[in-house]
């Protein structure tokens, strides 16, 4: 109802910031490896790979049906040699589970909920979560970029990822103060 109306509308979602970031990066980056966290549906990954602008990519998306929907769309694009996809949420902790409350409307939306969350009355699962330290290694900061789009979880997945962040590979990701606010997650990102 929102980013699958938005792509058939407009075309695409999100990916003007994806070109934008490039071309600030212009001298800084070969781009070869997308990272992609919170891909949903493929938005960022699948245009950016099919327009030549990475070589490959690393989905991570932990919602079942947006997971469905990203690996069908990967298919339809015959891109399945070159995106691995995970059905994981990623954070600060090994091998744990996490709880992913599931938005009613927005399937962009959905987020995950922390022990500082405040109670809603929508509907939650329980998603597999790794560390991105524990997922991702050997990765060159000169061609690497991480786009991360967790619905204000980011500073929990960055505390996850110190080793990768040592490494100054560019990352985006979205700053939204509500959604920290609602995980507590803006101190970690800081941090």
């Amino acid at each position: 109802k929102v980013i699958g109306r938005d792509i058939y509308v407009n075309g695409s979602f999100d990916f003007k910031k994806l070109k934008k970031t490039l071309k600030i990066l212009d001298n800084q980056l070969d781009p070869e490896l997308l990272i992609d966290i919170g891909a949903n549906i493929g938005t960022i990954c699948i245009p950016a790979i099919r327009r030549g602008l990475f070589n490959s990519a690393i989905a991570f998306e932990p919602e079942p049906l947006n997971f469905s929907l990203l690996n069908t769309n990967i298919s339809l694009n015959s891109l399945s040699s070159k995106i691995v996809t995970h059905n994981i949420a990623l954070g600060d902790k090994e091998d744990s589970f996490a709880e992913l409350e599931l938005s009613e409307f927005n399937y962009g939306d959905n987020r995950i909920r922390t022990s500082n969350s405040k109670p809603t009355k929508n509907k939650t699962i329980k998603v597999a979560s790794k560390k991105m330290d524990d997922k991702i290694e050997n990765i060159n900061p000169k061609s690497t970029l991480i786009w991360m789009d967790t619905q204000g979880y980011e500073g929990f997945i960055l505390k996850g990822a110190r080793r990768i962040l040592e490494k100054n590979v560019p990352l985006v990701l979205e700053f939204w103060p509500y959604g920290m606010s609602l995980s507590d997650s803006y101190t970690h990102m800081k941090n």
